[in-house]
């Protein structure tokens, strides 16, 4: 519960972790719902997980903290699979993989991806991105970071990022599978 930040909203539902949700039972919001989904997926213990877009539906601050509780906390020792169009996230996975229109354009370590010079579409958003963060006179809130990482949503440019992942999980690019 914890790690998907919980705490709060199952301290207000009138039977704690025992309500029901759905048809006959509370309703909840976007966000809610989906660190629920998250905590059912982590509940079950698995040695890969897929997250499409996890953080999409929860504020800035409380996606931070699920990515650092939950994504790369408590399930650090798993392979985790994220797709995001969260910039802020980048540097700390082991591979991107960058899809438009359903193609892969381009996959490596964020160091190679990232590097000045680039003519990809993720190293020309990477370098707007930091031109803009290091233009600030104070160190950016999340909200902030949040807000100029969605300025890549325009681009068509899927992100997907391995981290941790198991022995074998790259080779012959098996990582692509999913798809």
């Amino acid at each position: 519960m914890y790690a998907c930040c919980l705490e709060a909203d199952i301290e207000l539902l009138p039977g704690g972790d025992e309500t029901e949700i759905g048809e006959s039972g509370i309703n909840l919001s976007g966000g809610q719902r989906q660190r629920v989904s998250l905590a059912r997926a982590v509940y079950r213990q698995t040695d890969i997980y897929v997250l499409d877009d996890v953080l999409s539906a929860v504020d800035a601050h409380v996606g931070k903290a699920i990515y650092q509780r939950c994504i790369t906390g408590l399930l650090g020792a798993r392979t985790r699979i994220l797709v995001t169009h969260g910039l802020q996230y980048l540097a700390s996975t082991d591979k991107i993989i960058c899809m438009k229109n359903g193609t892969i354009e381009q996959m490596g370590p964020y160091s190679e991806l990232s590097k000045a010079g680039s003519t990809s579409d993720l190293a020309g958003l990477l370098a707007k991105y930091d031109a803009e963060v290091k233009s600030m006179k104070t160190t950016p809130s999340v909200e902030k970071i949040n807000e100029l990482a969605a300025k890549g949503e325009k681009s068509n440019t899927k992100v997907l990022m391995l981290l941790n992942g198991c022995p074998g999980m790259y080779e012959n690019n098996r990582c692509c599978t999913f798809m």
